[in-house]
């Protein structure tokens, strides 16, 4: 029994499960690149596997891309579920965090903790995506708080090492920086942390910092990472 996926996040997860129900994970990884997907698409299908969890793919066209994919799965009777976004395909059954509500909570805990200048790092818009990026401005709607564009920012390049680094940088220069930054998800959170300790600018003390997702390493990097649990 295997069931493969691709580019998902939570794979030590799904491993661990999957493994007491006796099936073996092997990971497909799309590297957020059309052409290689679908290499791995037709290797999943000649290796007539169980069933495949696909997470959208970060390319220019993500909502056409994944649907090329589950379509081109489904066209060999594989068993399909999607993660962190929905089909317009019946068949194919979704497993989806809180994404809106949950952002919204955090941004609401730094409006409650007295910050006003806050900031959102962004990325690739795929639904799970936006959906964060709406509990950002809905919190800060109901707040009366303002997001100034040069505040509301999509990380540069495709290499998780790097996200939110040099949008730090673009931070410090404004002449009014943010009081705090919301950032996706934890990876470019540490790298916001990351940077801001190279840059001396001192994490709570000038500038918070927060993330999603609740990755391990947020618990033992310095400072801790307030971040949203999934």
């Amino acid at each position: 029994k295997v069931e493969e996926f691709l580019n998902v996040r939570g794979g030590r997860s799904a491993e661990q499960r999957a493994s007491e129900l006796g099936y073996q994970i092997l990971l497909a990884n799309s590297q957020n690149d059309a052409g290689v997907a679908f290499e791995q698409v037709v290797r999943l299908n000649d290796s007539r596997v169980a069933g495949t969890i696909v997470a959208p793919l970060q390319t220019l066209t993500p909502e056409k891309t994944t649907a090329d994919v589950l379509h081109a799965l489904r066209q060999a009777d594989q068993r399909v579920v999607l993660v962190d976004a929905f089909s317009e395909d019946d068949a194919i059954p979704s497993v989806c965090s809180q994404n809106r509500e949950a952002m919204r909570e955090l941004t609401t805990h730094l409006i409650g903790l007295g910050y006003k200048r806050i900031a959102f790092l962004s990325s690739v818009r795929t639904e799970g995506v936006i959906e964060r990026e709406e509990g950002f401005r809905q919190a800060m709607e109901r707040h009366g708080l303002e997001v100034p564009p040069e505040y509301f920012l999509e990380v540069a390049g495709r290499n998780p090492a790097v996200q939110g680094t040099q949008e730090v940088d673009v931070f410090m220069a404004m002449r009014n920086p943010p009081e705090a930054i919301v950032c996706l998800h934890d990876l470019i959170a540490l790298n916001v942390l990351r940077r801001c300790e190279e840059r001396n600018w001192k994490v709570p003390q000038e500038v918070a910092v927060v993330g999603f997702d609740d990755l391990p390493q947020t618990a033992v990097c310095n400072p801790p990472l307030t971040t949203m649990h999934q």
